[in-house]
């Protein structure tokens, strides 16, 4: 067996009734929709129901899964106090998945507090699915992270994996409520990119065409505040290479939250053959992969090698020679003490490098550092695909490293600024917008380092020879 059916659902918490007091009834469709799935799943009588919720145990670099062995569902936080669904956890699917994450090379674990209580985007579509299940059934809450899209479409896709590997009857649910910002007596205000955002959202989803979600600008995004995106991108994930035939049951924004009811039939869910066009992951990597392209011949040398090695690196998963992103031969002859900044528009992604040369030439010192930057700055999670074509980079050549005794030698425009003790070293790099002086350079070389205004440190300036 395997996902036998799909579907999206809201958990506006009005569409309770002990909550709407009455309220619930204006939006007659969408409760008259979640019925018919409630019903429709209780007859395809999974063994298993996994519940993608953007509302539980989120964590920015980790997709968290209960090591608890159940909880109970139940609305207390809203003055319930007779609604109590417990749920039991398929923990043997719970570890597969994780199995297959870690296969992945996707952080996701049953580390991180768990909780016997369950958040709304559990609970209010259980409160209509539960009543009517026929038999016995277990549970797979799935949390959203701060991760991409496409990552959370490839976590969807260790999910798949782990259910086909254990032959669980599955029906998979993504729970989450699309714009917020819908009508101007709502909850949080009207915008018109949250009407933007539903029509487009909306037109994808009823055509199965998972590409759709990864259309929306950032700011878009936040204007329109959702909370969907997420948790149907791991849905869609799940149906990867899949015949899914998608059908919008209802679609309403009464109380200026759009409210959409969507049912994912799969076609093929026998079969094991993959179909190229449903694999929308690969899809978007191939998008991008062409937008990078067209859009690289405007750097320079140094530049470009930096953005060459960040692409190789994030597409491919493994750090590139100079021969695989074709490095200039000027670069091959000589070392480098190197720094790799790594923007987006204003705001910095990464920056790392060294102090002194840690390679053999300067090219393989630029792909190290830019590299690191990309993926192991502490300020930062990793780069990820959908990132590539936002990213500006900077390359500073170090120059020599002049003893200094005063902060009155530093010219912070001009000057870069590292200190020593021992082990520990803090390097700032000249020009740093909203950094106008050398004790601004040193407070931030200390937090860096952890070295003491109190210590005896030591201190140097440089030069840079700096590529944009």
């Amino acid at each position: 067996m395997s996902i036998t059916n799909s579907y999206i659902l809201p958990h506006l918490q009005v569409l309770v009734p002990e909550i709407g007091q009455g309220k619930e009834e204006r939006m007659a469709a969408t409760l008259s929709s979640i019925k018919e799935v409630a019903n429709n799943i209780a007859a395809s009588e999974p063994e298993t129901l996994v519940i993608i919720t953007s509302h539980g145990d989120t964590f920015e670099n980790y997709f968290h899964l209960s090591s608890l062995d159940g909880a109970v569902a139940t609305l207390s936080d809203y003055g319930v106090e007779n609604v109590s669904i417990k749920m039991t956890y398929d923990t043997e699917l719970i570890k597969a998945i994780v199995e297959e994450c870690k296969d992945a090379g996707i952080d996701a674990g049953q580390e991180g507090e768990d909780y016997d209580m369950v958040d709304h985007g559990t609970a209010v579509p259980l409160y209509y699915i539960d009543p009517v299940m026929k038999k016995e059934y277990k549970v797979v809450r799935v949390f959203i992270s701060g991760f991409s899209l496409l990552t959370h479409y490839t976590y969807g896709k260790c999910i798949k994996a782990a259910i086909n590997k254990l032959g669980r009857k599955v029906t998979v649910i993504a729970s989450g409520d699309m714009a917020h910002r819908l009508k101007e007596d709502g909850p949080l205000g009207y915008s018109m990119d949250a009407a933007t955002f539903d029509t487009a959202l909306t037109a994808a989803m009823q055509n199965a065409n998972f590409l759709g979600l990864f259309a929306f600008d950032d700011q878009v995004r936040q204007n329109a505040i959702e909370c969907c995106l997420s948790a149907y991108s791991i849905m869609a994930g799940t149906l990867d290479g899949k015949m899914a035939k998608g059908k919008m049951l209802s679609y309403e924004d009464t109380f200026g939250v759009g409210c959409g009811v969507y049912s994912y039939d799969i076609m093929d869910a026998d079969s094991d053959e993959v179909i190229d066009s449903r694999q929308f992951d690969k899809i978007l990597i191939e998008q991008i992969k062409e937008e990078l392209d067209k859009n690289d011949n405007s750097e320079n040398d140094y530049v470009r090698l930096a953005k060459k090695a960040v692409e190789y690196f994030v597409l491919y998963k493994k750090i590139p020679t100079p021969e695989d992103i074709n490095a200039p031969s000027f670069m091959l002859n000589k070392g480098a003490t190197v720094f790799v900044t790594i923007n987006v528009g204003k705001q910095n992604r990464g920056c790392m490098g060294s102090i002194t040369p840690t390679k053999p030439n300067m090219a393989e010192e630029i792909i190290a550092a830019a590299c690191d930057a990309a993926s192991i700055d502490p300020r930062f999670i990793p780069i990820e695909i959908e990132e590539l074509d936002t990213l500006s980079y900077q390359v500073d050549l170090l120059g020599e490293f002049e003893p200094i005794k005063a902060l009155s030698s530093i010219n912070a425009a001009k000057h870069g600024l590292c200190i020593t003790l021992g082990a520990k070293v803090g390097l700032v790099l000249p020009d740093i917008p909203g950094i106008k002086d050398g004790m601004a350079q040193l407070k931030m070389a200390q937090e860096k380092s952890g070295i003491k205004s109190g210590d005896a440190y030591n201190m140097y300036r440089f030069n840079v020879k700096r590529y944009i």
